[in-house]
């Protein structure tokens, strides 16, 4: 029995944003099912200047994704090039419920 579970990553690095999904079939064969990429906007000098325009962005994209592909994701990888940070608030809740920020 093959179940659909495709894995969604975001990039954010000096230029672009970069979206990638994945999969991986029962060999743990990793393929890339769908890529696309947009101009980097609401950031400058690896500082988030406009965060509604940043948020709308990433929104706006995993939404197309998601219908594109018919799927709704559960949670997100993200990976950030550009950035020197010491610490990121992902949640509002104390616990990140099992999951790991690494920087």
């Amino acid at each position: 029995m093959e179940i659909y579970s495709p894995k969604l990553y975001i990039e954010i690095n000096n230029s672009e944003y970069i979206f990638a999904v994945g999969d991986e079939n029962e060999k743990k064969d990793f393929k890339i099912i769908y890529e696309s990429s947009e101009k980097l906007q609401g950031i400058q000098n690896n500082k988030i200047t406009d965060f509604d325009l940043v948020y709308n962005t990433l929104k706006k994209n995993i939404y197309s994704i998601e219908q594109k592909l018919n799927f709704t994701f559960k949670e997100t990888f993200l990976v950030i090039n550009n950035f020197d940070c010491s610490f990121l608030n992902l949640t509002g809740y104390k616990k990140l419920n099992g999951s790991q920020i690494l920087k």
